[in-house]
């Protein structure tokens, strides 16, 4: 019951503990209440005064002794349900302050399949996809990549412009850029030492290390990656 109540409710393991306690014990002083939650008394006096604050405890004086009874649970739930349904209402306003608003989404992935899951979000792209990459350290990694991936972007048409170091791996890709839809561009292997692989498209950066445990992101924004193209767009002037 515990773990249902602080699911459902901004209540900790021990506000939940203690509110159980006093619905048993009924409208109690503090000692008997810890007792039944099988808390400490300067705890629960504590944890008390939290309960109170979020309106899930009440407290009346008799003399100079203070009484704890716990909140209705059909109050609690109505008082809930009426917050959603505030919150519903200004759900509309709220996405659209999303979605204007300028901050990155950044997704993370993580081993092969994770790494795999990050290469087929960009075959959904409008755009070209641009791109710098070690011909050998993706092959090495994903022998099938050509096949799993590369093949499936050329029948989707997404064109692909990119670097790549110009070593042995670097110029059998450049000799297939017909048959896969692409440009590719060597660079001198001492200048291209990069042996990771960045993607940009649409208003997407993907980057992916294959190294030890391999990993990748995928940062969501458009000013970023309208950055990063222009950066690219004047490295492909120069080479």
């Amino acid at each position: 019951m515990i773990k249902e109540i602080t699911a459902n409710t901004n209540m900790t393991d021990k506000e939940a503990r203690l509110y159980i306690a006093c619905l048993q014990s009924g409208q109690s002083t503090i000692t008997p209440i810890a007792k039944q939650a099988r808390l400490n008394r300067v705890s629960a006096y504590s944890i008390a005064e939290k309960l109170i604050a979020k309106g899930y405890f009440t407290t009346s004086r008799k003399g100079k002794i203070t009484y704890f009874d716990a909140t209705n649970p059909q109050d609690i739930y109505e008082s809930i349900n009426q917050r959603t349904q505030k919150l519903k209402q200004i759900l509309p306003d709220l996405r659209r302050l999303h979605k204007n608003a300028d901050h990155p989404n950044i997704r993370y992935f993580e081993g092969i399949d994770g790494v795999k899951a990050l290469y087929l979000d960009s075959l959904n792209s409008s755009t070209e996809i641009l791109n710098y990459a070690n011909s050998e350290d993706l092959r090495n990694f994903w022998p099938n990549y050509d096949e799993e991936y590369v093949l499936k972007r050329a029948n989707k048409k997404i064109y692909l412009r990119g670097f790549a170091p110009n070593d042995t791996y670097g110029q059998r890709v450049h000799d297939t850029d017909k048959t896969y839809y692409r440009h590719i561009k060597l660079l001198p292997p001492q200048k291209a030492l990069f042996h990771n692989e960045t993607n940009i498209y649409d208003d997407k950066i993907s980057l992916v290390s294959f190294k030890d445990r391999p990993m990748g992101i995928i940062i969501q924004n458009q000013e970023l990656a309208d950055t990063q193209r222009s950066i690219f767009e004047l490295l492909w002037e120069l080479v």
